[in-house]
């Protein structure tokens, strides 16, 4: 089953590059956790944690390559021009 918070990232990842979406939603905490057990000799190695990892998704971008960079830059403006936008009180 897909998280629901990841259902709602679809948009926002048509337009950037193939994204694999991990199961759970700690996968932070886990890689620091696997990180550790690797550190302690817990796990024996990685073949064993790639063993124990599963993906929820895989989103892949839905635009063309022409649109998506254009759409990229037109966002990359509308940044530039956002900076200095709020007025401290």
């Amino acid at each position: 089953m897909v998280p629901a918070k990841t259902l709602s990232l679809a948009p926002p990842l048509s337009v950037v590059s193939v994204t694999v979406v991990p199961l759970g939603s700690e996968a932070v905490s886990l890689g620091a956790a696997y990180a550790a057990g690797l550190a302690v000799g817990y796990w024996p190695d990685l073949e064993v944690l790639r063993a124990n990892w599963h993906r929820a998704a895989v989103w892949e971008p839905a635009m063309e390559p022409a649109v998506r960079d254009r759409e990229r830059e037109n966002w990359g403006r509308a940044v530039d021009r956002s900076y200095g936008w709020a007025r401290p009180d």
